[in-house]
């Protein structure tokens, strides 16, 4: 049987490799499982058995969230894309491939300064969706997976 550990209703839920997410109704993060790459964003590689909340200088309104494979997506109510955990083929969007043990913040411009609506974490790849119908796509291009008609990785984001 489970233990509620809260009265805060929940409005969405993701589950990475071997991680998870919930946001509950006001935003609030809790995490839980895997820390292996930095992806409950919790500032450390440690791994979680229990559903601990998202804190520190992370204070935004989470309204949608995605993992795959070792990184997370967080989406706030500003329309702001922000990534953690592994980056090792660009799939945090950052530019980089070092791994993001907070959520780091991917500035709008580099997603043709729309806000961001959705955001889908594959397997060492991420999608994301605008506001103004753009798709983005960043990550490991192999097999074609981006979009991008080339099985190049991308660390940044690219239009598809």
């Amino acid at each position: 049987m489970l233990k509620k550990q809260s009265a805060h209703r929940s409005m969405a839920v993701a589950c990475g490799r071997s991680c998870t997410y919930v946001v509950a109704e006001e935003g609030r993060v809790l995490v839980s499982g895997s820390g292996e790459h930095g992806q409950l964003g919790l500032g450390d590689r440690e791994d979680r058995l229990r559903m601990t909340p998202l804190a520190g200088d992370f204070a935004v309104r989470v309204v949608m969230v995605s993992s795959g494979w070792g990184h997370s997506a967080l989406v706030d109510s500003d329309g702001e894309l922000w990534m953690c955990g592994r980056g090792d083929y660009g799939q945090l969007g950052t530019g980089g491939r070092e791994d993001m043990l907070t959520p780091t913040r991917v500035p709008k411009w580099r997603l043709g300064g729309a806000r961001v609506t959705m955001a889908a974490c594959g397997y060492v790849h991420t999608l994301v969706a605008t506001e103004t119908g753009g798709v983005w796509a960043f990550g490991r291009g192999h097999l074609g997976p981006l979009g991008t008609g080339d099985e190049d990785d991308r660390t940044t984001p690219t239009e598809v």
